[in-house]
């Protein structure tokens, strides 16, 4: 989110500087102004939807491992007598 912002605020310190000293670039860059707001929020809309979907999928893949390792744990279980609790001397 932050390349969004130092974009949108970039523009806007050109703008302001080019208004301030009143030379006709003032009006090409308040021109792009409009257009780089709404790529600016597309990016923070974009990136918050990244951010989502890797915190879903670190999710899932916890629950499949936690799975997995109960599956298997059952198994170790079984064909360790030591585990299973047969301790036959």
């Amino acid at each position: 989110m932050a390349e969004s912002g130092a974009i949108y605020s970039t523009v806007l310190i050109i703008v302001v500087s080019t208004y301030a000293r009143g030379t006709n670039a003032f009006n090409v860059f308040l021109d792009m102004a409009e257009p780089i707001i709404g790529i600016a929020f597309s990016l923070i809309i974009v990136r918050m939807g990244a951010f989502v979907a890797d915190a879903a999928t670190q999710i899932s893949m916890k629950k499949m491992n936690d799975e997995h390792d109960e599956s298997h744990r059952g198994s170790m279980v079984k064909d360790d007598p030591e585990l299973a609790g047969d301790h036959h001397v």
